[in-house]
């Protein structure tokens, strides 16, 4: 079922759709949300358990940033590494260790399928992924860390290496932008292959990337056995945290009088008497696909003690993905 805009413009006359920051991202909106970004952060706070721990600070020894212990000198130990003092004073040589420091990558990949571009509230799914995007861009470089990004509509997709950098952060904001203003209500070509959600996760393996955090921001339409599989194997070295973004009309169907459904080529209209002798049986699939959709990606995560950030469309986005974060996290560190 592909959604098309629900809420309406007639009252701003003479308006375009993409001046509404409803519809479509406004640039300006963007950079100020870097404002946003105290109360919550990917920096390790918690324990070993947590999925966050060792991203940090590796156990790997050697010559880094932060001492850790006096200890007997082992064959193959660096010479430079003496510690003259002490081994005057023991008579038996000892070497200083160091934890090795190791930078954290972040990779924001962000949905902006045709399926995203649907809100019965009051903001567009795929603008509340951009927002969640960039916020999640801010914290990273706020962070000192490496972030990397890949953008994906249904026909091409955009990938920026890990940088730490305020430049990657604006090529990133611009690209998501553009592409965020190429969606549009309209007649889709159903027979050009499109970009399938399996086919990003595809793309996030090829990168055989290891001890690196995930943040894919979608709403998981098309999520199926296969997209299972291979976000499981994406998990087997890294962490993976998924932003599931929903519309409460693709939840349940209870207060929905008339309907229009399309594959982007047919249209179906349902009158609210062929709504009424059908309700119960329509509300009941309906509202079970969506649950076997969020069982299943549940399912998936099983490998990640982070549980899924649902987010919804009611334009408060920011705080919505802040508090389930800072829920995620404290759970974390409890385990």
């Amino acid at each position: 079922m592909a959604w098309s805009t629900w809420f309406s413009t007639t009252d701003k006359p003479g308006s375009s759709l993409h001046d509404d920051p409803r519809i479509y991202t406004d640039l300006n909106d963007l950079l100020k949300i870097k404002a946003q970004t105290a109360g919550f952060s990917f920096s390790p706070k918690q324990g070993r358990c947590s999925i966050f721990s060792g991203l940090h600070e590796s156990r790997l020894r050697g010559r880094g940033l932060n001492f850790e212990e006096l200890r007997h000198y082992n064959n193959g130990d660096d010479v430079k590494n003496l510690d003259w003092k002490v081994t005057l004073r023991t008579g038996k040589p000892h070497v200083r260790a160091y934890s090795e420091e190791k930078e954290r990558q972040i990779w924001l990949c962000v949905d902006q399928r045709q399926s995203m571009f649907f809100s019965s509230q009051q903001t567009m799914k795929s603008v509340v992924a951009a927002n969640i995007a960039t916020l999640c861009l801010w914290r990273v470089l706020a962070d000192a860390d490496r972030v990397g990004g890949y953008i994906f509509n249904d026909n091409s997709s955009f990938h920026f290496k890990p940088q730490r950098s305020s430049a990657l952060a604006m090529q990133f904001i611009q690209q998501l932008h553009t592409v965020n203003h190429q969606l549009q209500v309209g007649i889709a070509d159903v027979d050009v292959p499109k970009i399938r959600l399996t086919d990003m996760l595809a793309t996030l393996q090829a990168l055989q990337a290891k001890s690196k955090t995930f943040v894919i921001i979608s709403d998981w339409y098309g999520f199926d056995e296969e997209c299972t599989d291979r976000l499981r194997a994406l998990q087997q070295h890294n962490d993976v945290i998924a932003v599931h973004i929903s519309d409460p009309l693709e939840q349940n169907l209870i207060n929905v009088d008339s309907l229009i459904t399309s594959d982007g080529h047919y249209q179906l209209q349902l009158s609210s008497q062929q709504l009424q002798r059908n309700k119960n049986a329509l509300q009941h699939a309906y509202q079970a696909a969506f649950l076997a959709k969020q069982n299943l990606l549940q399912q998936a995560l099983q490998l990640s003690s982070f549980s899924i950030i649902d987010v919804g469309t009611d334009g408060n986005e920011i705080n919505q993905f802040k508090s389930a974060f800072h829920m995620n996290h404290k759970n974390s560190e409890e385990e």
